[in-house]
């Protein structure tokens, strides 16, 4: 393409990558598409690159309509180009409304590593001034689908991903108000500028729905950093003072929440974070004094919250998800290895195969796609929800399982998801429509998880409950029953993540029983007996809705994070409290260290050779609205 250098040799394939952005950009969404597959745009070269930039086309054609103006003049005798106040129109019916001048019009100059900071091909929003002006002149009604269908993009994400914190009564949303919340663009350039946000003009239909029930929280985990920091601060602030903790290593770097975390499964020293910075960090633990690789999401005045983060199982490559739909591979220095673009809304989850050759991702345009980490191509794409894909998970995804199948190939091409449309799929790569499909939900779905044995899927929903579901990893819909095993009653509100212990059959820890933690919010977090369904303890104590969940890798012990900035760790066992951390924002993510386990009393397994003191059994890092990632120690603490 055009570039700085002087060049002015472009291909075909080139001004059609530039017109299926800018059709992307204006919200034809299905135009576009149209246009990628036609023209083959996965193979041109320049389609694999972060190059291009916001508006570039209508860019390029309004320093093309200066030239042709210049030219003009010059052959009418009129060669004072200072004075040029308007170019020529492209379409002779109208013209430009405000005096531009050449220095105006240029580009602002990028290098080439501030081009590969930008990483994003297909963001929502003109970055410059000029071209959103000339988008409303040249296309009004494109320019309102484009503001329609972003809103529908971003703005339609379930509540839970962007809403506020605890709030009072008076200022709770209906779900209906909540999920249908117009999120327009700013009408600012400026990075810390918040978005506006109006409410949806309410119909005769919606007069039903719009009685529903109150989100307690608005599912803030991955809401809009610029809201929050401008218009929520208040609401973060709220909450006891951080303690000091010497177990504590703070971790700062982010300018806005970090929502996200993700250890190396092979280099145990560095840990991935995530925020609504637009950034994803790398840090190595043995110099934590030592700035992070920093991983720039797109430009500061495009900035898109990090949803998600997972290292492949190698450690080798880093995929993050944002809400500008973009799906992206880091190396562990920090580079930019591969930019994946196909979601027409934010993604919510990334999750690596056991293989470490495909990922899958789920996103709030209500699709899930695999993708072949090779080619950089997608598998598929599964168009089998109304709503946001909440989550998604592989069924053989776990790499530390031990789980066996009678035909693997065909367990590893199996994966779930589940969405606000309170449905939950059970599909396989290859299929067209999902081998299973479970509807007992009345609520949304928020996540899935499969146990270690990877016969089992427990699902957490806003109706309050979990449902645990016998899964045939052969893809047999007549061995699998519509209904649940058991039902998990006893949260009062929303159930908003799940997670299962390392224990049981296909776990590192084969001889104890498998346990299944909740957490709402009710403020509480629950053990429950992942065979008979039996609730084991209430973890209480919790002053506002937990968030977060995280097993020790020895099973032990269950960590809970809440929107009242404690972390409380509790023994498995007994249900007995034995560590609280109280830090300087709302917990968003935890997650406990993978590599090194306590071996058990119980265990037989026969690779159990680590001692207490094992490196990185019990570090735990912590994501928290107030900027800071907090890595504790516990090693001493918990042994």
């Amino acid at each position: 393409m055009p570039d700085g250098s002087g060049s002015t040799q472009f291909s075909a394939s080139e001004v059609n990558l530039l017109i299926y952005h800018y059709l992307k950009e204006a919200g034809l969404h299905h135009t576009c598409f149209a246009l990628r597959y036609e023209a083959r745009l996965d193979d041109v070269p320049a389609s694999h690159e972060p190059l291009v930039e916001p508006g570039q086309l209508l860019r390029y054609l309004h320093r093309g309509l200066l030239y042709t103006t210049a030219e003009r003049l010059v052959q009418q005798g009129q060669a004072d180009a200072q004075k040029l106040s308007s170019p020529d129109a492209l379409v002779s019916s109208s013209r430009e409304k405000t005096e531009v001048t050449p220095a105006s019009s240029k580009a602002p100059a990028t290098s080439p590593s501030q081009r590969r900071d930008a990483s994003s091909q297909t963001p929502a929003w003109p970055s410059s001034t000029e071209s959103k002006k000339a988008l409303s002149e040249t296309q009004p009604s494109a320019a309102s689908n484009s503001a329609s269908l972003a809103s529908t993009n971003d703005g339609q994400a379930s509540g839970k991903r962007r809403g506020t914190w605890d709030v009072p009564s008076s200022e709770k949303r209906t779900k209906t108000e909540s999920d249908s919340m117009d999120i327009s663009p700013s009408s600012s350039t400026g990075a810390n500028t918040p978005s506006r946000i109006t409410p949806p003009a309410t119909s005769e239909n919606d007069a039903s729905t719009s009685q529903s029930k109150p989100k307690k929280d608005s599912h803030s985990r991955r809401a809009s950093s610029s809201e929050h920091l401008h218009g929520r601060q208040s609401k973060m602030e709220e909450g006891p003072e951080a303690i000091p903790d010497a177990n504590a290593t703070d971790l700062v770097g982010h300018s806005a929440e970090v929502f996200v975390s993700a250890w190396n499964p092979t280099v145990p020293s560095l840990l991935a974070s995530g925020g609504g910075d637009a950034s994803v960090r790398i840090w190595d633990l043995t110099s934590p004094s030592e700035p992070p690789a920093v991983c720039k999401h797109m430009p500061a005045t495009q900035a898109k919250n990090v949803s998600t983060v997972a290292w492949n199982p190698d450690g080798t490559l880093l995929a993050s998800g944002s809400y500008d739909g973009i799906l992206r591979l880091w190396t562990p220095q920090g580079d930019l290895h591969l930019v994946l673009s196909m979601h027409q809304g934010p993604i919510f989850a990334v999750r690596w195969n056991r293989k470490g050759n495909m990922l899958l991702t789920g996103s709030g345009d209500g699709t899930a796609i695999v993708w072949d980490v090779s080619s950089g191509r997608t598998r598929q794409q599964f168009s089998l929800h109304a709503k946001n894909v909440l989550d998604v998970q592989w069924l053989t995804g776990a790499s530390d399982s031990t789980a066996s199948h009678a035909n693997q190939n065909i367990a590893d091409m199996l994966f779930a998801t589940c969405s606000d449309d309170n449905q939950v799929h059970l599909c396989k790569l290859g299929e067209p429509k999902p081998i299973k499909s479970w509807t007992r939900h009345s609520d949304e779905v928020n996540a899935i998880r499969f146990d270690p044995s990877q016969t089992l899927l427990a699902t957490a929903s806003d109706d309050g409950t979990a449902h645990i579901y016998a899964v045939d990893s052969q893809g047999n819909a007549a061995a699998m029953s519509n209904e649940p095993l058991h039902v998990l009653r006893g949260h009062t509100e929303e159930v908003y993540a799940i997670a299962w212990s390392p224990s049981g059959p296909g776990s590192p820890h084969p001889a104890r029983p498998k346990v299944l933690a909740t957490a709402s919010f009710d403020n509480t977090a629950r053990l429950w007996n992942g065979e008979t369904g039996a609730c084991l303890h209430v973890i209480e104590g919790h002053e506002r809705s937990v968030y977060a969940l995280a097993f020790s890798p020895c099973g032990r012990f269950l960590a809970t994070g809440g929107i009242d900035h404690r972390v409380f760790v509790t023994r498995v066992q007994d249900g007995k409290r034995v560590y609280t951390y109280t830090g300087g924002g709302p917990i968003m993510d935890l997650t406990w260290h993978t590599k090194g386990r306590i071996p058990l009393p119980d265990d037989t397994s026969s690779s159990t050779t680590t001692t207490a003191t094992s490196t990185g059994a019990h570090q735990l890092a912590i994501a928290q609205g107030d900027k800071h990632l907090v890595v504790l120690d516990l090693s001493t603490s918990l042994s």
